[in-house]
């Protein structure tokens, strides 16, 4: 039982020691001790710092234009229960517009086995079963139900489809450069441009890199011709108060070291470690 307690009582300050470094090196890395960018338009954008990196000065921001993903619509069936076939579907991708399509060599085509009697749901379903970046679901449209296909962000993340198997699901491939329905591309895919001090710059994804030193931004709007300033925050004002809370922890870490080492009652009063711990 007194071992028990020692142990215990080891724990419960080794613990708390633990806690209050993991807390105060979060609170300087990406808490309020730490230096964050901050975007004046907070509609435009918001800014962050990669762990471990920190940035200083001001930053004007133009966003020109979001990445977009693909949005691709099948012809309209009776119903989302309405069968449409057996057989494979192949997603290709690269950069489509409503008229063309020019395939990405180094990206490996996804084909997605449609079995038989599939409905446009199983198809959707199959689609996403896939996980490979491009994801479905069925509309039900005022024409009936559609097959909504989109892709990832990106101008290279543009897909055509194509379809073997039953006649009812070749209805479902779509190829610009094929004589594909343009109407069926709801949305093509983009990059997002913007530009950082007037530098033209482009990201394939809203997310977009380090774009400078200590700084990373997700872009959210656009603000063409009214650009937005990105400033880095000093935490100096908040630095008084954390060292209040910092030496308001310590005296009660102290507090229970003076308790676990007293000399009648501490459970530690002959552990040196704990001692030199008080020291």
């Amino acid at each position: 039982e007194t071992l028990e307690r020692q142990i215990s009582t080891a724990s419960s300050l080794r613990n708390s020691l633990s806690l209050l470094a993991s807390a105060l090196g979060d609170r300087v890395r990406m808490g309020d001790l730490s230096v964050t960018p901050q975007v004046a338009n907070g509609s435009v954008a918001t800014a962050s710092s990669p762990v471990g990196a920190t940035g200083s000065g001001t930053y004007s921001l133009e966003v020109l234009s979001l990445a977009t993903t693909q949005t691709l619509a099948s012809p309209p069936l009776a119903s989302s229960t309405t069968a449409v076939g057996a057989g494979t579907l192949t997603f290709r991708f690269g950069e489509t517009t409503g008229t063309g399509f020019t395939e990405d060599a180094s990206r490996e085509a996804v084909t997605v086995d449609i079995a038989s009697g599939a409905t446009l749901t199983d198809v959707a379903n199959a689609i996403n079963g896939k996980k490979a970046g491009v994801t479905a679901y069925v509309a039900q449209t005022s024409e009936g139900a559609q097959l909504v296909i989109k892709g990832p962000e990106g101008a290279k993340n543009g897909f055509i489809v194509e379809a073997a198997g039953d006649e009812g699901l070749a209805a479902l491939a779509w190829n610009p450069s094929d004589g594909g329905d343009p109407a069926r591309l709801l949305a093509a895919s983009a990059d997002a441009q913007f530009r950082l001090d007037g530098l033209a710059m482009s990201s394939p994804s809203n997310t977009t890199g380090t774009v400078a030193p200590g700084l990373t931004l997700k872009l959210t709007g656009t603000n063409v011709g009214a650009p937005t300033t990105i400033s880095f925050s000093s935490p100096v004002a908040n630095i008084s108060s954390a060292m209040q809370d910092l030496v308001s922890v310590l005296n009660e870490l102290a507090g229970d070291l003076r308790a676990a080492t007293d000399p009648m009652s501490g459970d530690l009063s002959r552990d040196p470690g704990a001692r030199a711990l008080k020291r």
